[in-house]
């Protein structure tokens, strides 16, 4: 699935991110990333030589965890 790959990918770089803030703004970080979410992902496909019904796809839900012990955000 792209759409998790892509979404794996994103949350390692905001781990990078997330060890270099202070401790409140780790916070307020988590606070805004972890829990339930919903992406829609297209993949790498040209959306202009795409018919617009074909670009829809379903969304895929995901749950963000801050793991303490890997230092890495966690996708479930």
């Amino acid at each position: 699935m792209a759409g998790r790959q892509i979404s794996k990918s994103v949350f390692k770089k905001l781990s990078a991110l997330r060890a270099t803030l202070t401790d409140e703004e780790q916070y307020i970080l988590d606070g805004v990333l972890e829990g339930e979410h919903e992406i829609f992902a297209y993949g790498t496909i040209d959306r202009n030589n795409v018919a617009k019904d074909e670009r829809r796809q379903k969304p895929i839900c995901i749950r963000v965890a801050y793991d303490m012990t890997q230092e890495i955000y966690l996708i479930e």
